[in-house]
C-alpha cells in the first residue's frame, strides 16, 4: 500500500505553516505541522571571503545563489556564536562585484567569522562553510623616552587598543629616519609587552625612535609618532681642591646638554646633592661643594 503522495496547495494559501493529518472512516492521525510558501534556497553561498578595513571593520563578499536558489535576500550569522548582526540584499555590495556585508564595531588584532545563509520568506536555506579574518592592528600611541644615560635608555607606548596578542617592533635613527635606520626591537622576537630597554647607544648622540605593532597573522600598522632624545655624555675633567678643614670643592667638564649633574659618594654610593641650573647660565652647574 503506497501511504505517499503530493498535495499541492492552491496560490491563495497564505504563506505559514499549518497542521496536517490523514484520516480513513473517521479515524485521522496525529497532526504535523507543515509549512506553506516559497521553497527556501537549495544551495549554500560559495567562496565567502573578507577584506579587513582598518582596525575595526571587515567588508565580506561571496558568490550570488542563482537560479533556482534566488533567495529574498542573506542572513549574516557571526561564526563563533551564531549571533545575527544583520541581512545584505540580493544585489551587489557598493563598489563590489558580488553581494556582501561589512562587519562593524570590532577590537584591533580580532579574529572574526561570518556564515551566510540565502533566505526566502519562509526561512534559511543551506549555512556557507564559516571563514574567518583578522583585523588590523592599531597604531601604538604615546611614544615615550626615559631614563636616558650613556648608552642606554627606556621607551614605553600607549597599546592603543591593541590586545595582548599584538607583537611589536621599534626602530631608531640618528637623522630622523632619512638614511639612518635601525631595528634594535624586531617582530621576530615576538614581543607582547609595551615597553623595552635600548642599549648599546653611542654618547651624545641624537636618536629618533618609532614603534609599530603587528597582528596574529603578520599585518602591521602604520608607525607612532616619533619620539627623539640624545643621550648623556660621560663626565670628565673631575677634580677637588680643598677649601677648609670641612670642604672640598668640586669642578668637572660640561659634558653638553645637561639640566642636572648628580654627585655621589664614591664610597657609599649616597647621593650628595644635585648641581642644577643656575641662571643666566642655559646649562646646569659644573661644580659642587662637599662640606662636612
Amino acid at each position: 500500500l503506497d501511504t505517499q503522495f503530493i498535495v499541492t496547495l492552491p496560490a491563495s494559501v497564505p504563506t505559514g505553516w499549518y497542521g496536517a493529518r490523514v484520516g480513513s472512516n473517521d479515524v485521522f492521525s496525529r497532526a504535523v505541522l507543515m509549512q506553506a510558501g516559497p521553497t527556501r534556497p537549495f544551495d549554500k553561498p560559495l567562496n565567502v571571503s573578507g577584506v579587513t578595513q582598518g582596525i575595526s571593520s571587515i567588508t565580506w563578499t561571496w558568490d550570488a545563489l542563482t537560479g533556482a536558489s534566488v533567495p529574498d535576500g542573506y542572513n549574516i550569522y557571526q561564526a563563533s556564536s551564531s549571533v545575527w548582526p544583520g541581512t545584505a540584499p540580493v544585489g551587489n555590495l557598493a563598489g563590489q562585484t558580488r553581494p556582501g556585508f561589512i562587519l562593524q564595531g570590532l577590537a584591533a588584532n580580532t579574529t572574526a567569522g561570518i556564515i551566510v545563509a540565502g533566505f526566502k520568506i519562509t526561512g534559511d536555506g543551506p549555512l556557507s562553510t564559516p571563514t574567518t579574518v583578522y583585523t588590523n592592528p592599531a597604531i601604538p600611541s604615546a611614544l615615550t623616552v626615559a631614563n636616558v644615560t650613556f648608552s642606554t635608555l627606556d621607551l614605553t607606548w600607549d597599546p592603543n587598543g591593541n590586545n595582548d596578542g599584538v607583537i611589536y617592533e621599534v626602530q631608531q635613527s640618528t637623522d630622523n629616519f632619512v638614511t639612518s635606520i635601525s631595528t634594535p626591537l624586531g617582530q621576530f622576537l615576538g614581543q607582547t609587552e609595551e615597553g623595552t630597554q635600548i642599549i648599546n647607544l653611542s654618547p651624545n648622540t641624537d636618536y629618533f625612535f618609532r614603534v609599530r605593532a603587528y597582528n596574529t597573522i603578520g599585518v602591521p600598522s602604520a608607525f607612532s609618532p616619533i619620539a627623539n632624545t640624545q643621550t648623556r655624555t660621560s663626565v670628565s675633567g673631575v677634580q677637588g681642591v680643598a677649601i677648609n678643614s670641612t670642604s672640598i670643592g668640586w669642578t668637572w667638564s660640561d659634558s653638553g646638554p645637561a639640566t642636572t649633574y648628580q654627585v655621589y659618594n664614591s664610597t657609599s654610593g649616597q647621593q650628595l646633592s644635585n648641581a642644577g641650573v643656575s641662571p643666566p647660565c642655559p646649562q646646569a652647574a659644573t661644580n659642587f661643594t662637599d662640606t662636612g
